[in-house]
């Protein structure tokens, strides 16, 4: 009801993306995919919030957003994604 689970939700996200081999990240993003199965949540809805993330931060950041940054995101987003699987 506050967007407090929504405002975790994209601060792991954050977190995930800017440190994907750390101790917790790995782990956590498994751990996460299983307990959203357990809610009913397809595991491509939840691996769709991770794209989703990238597309509302490439519209906010408009022309300075570089192809180097979008391959960036993209590696890292498909790294954190098949290790959760």
């Amino acid at each position: 009801m506050t967007g407090a689970v929504r405002a975790e939700m994209l601060t792991m996200i954050f977190d995930c993306l800017m440190n994907p081999a750390g101790p917790y990240q790995r782990h956590m993003v498994r751990a996460e995919r299983v307990n959203h199965d357990s809610y009913g949540t397809p595991a491509a809805h939840f691996d769709r919030f991770f794209w989703i993330v990238r597309d509302v931060c490439r519209a906010r950041v408009g022309a300075g957003w570089t192809p180097e940054m979008d391959t960036a995101w993209t590696e890292q987003i498909e790294a954190i994604l098949t290790a959760s699987r």
